[in-house]
């Protein structure tokens, strides 16, 4: 179901949106949800990560244990 989940918020992700809200996208009603909450964080990022790049700055870079990073932005 993973790679289901991943192919699904790759193809919301794409600029025409080819997946219609109205036919059988409930199908999957879990996965459909996690995809939908995915691809809201993910448009929510990108629109952050643009209006920095528009005022010519950075998002904070945060070191996490573990070798992981966390992107502090302001709300």
């Amino acid at each position: 179901m993973r790679e289901f989940l991943y192919r699904l918020v790759q193809r919301l992700q794409e600029e025409a949106r080819p997946l219609s809200r109205n036919k059988h996208f409930h199908t999957f009603a879990g996965e459909t949800a996690r995809a939908l909450r995915i691809d809201r964080h993910l448009r929510d990022l990108a629109r952050h990560l643009e209006l920095l790049r528009s005022r010519d700055e950075r998002p904070r870079v945060r070191p996490l244990p573990g070798g992981a990073i966390q992107l502090v932005l302001q709300h």
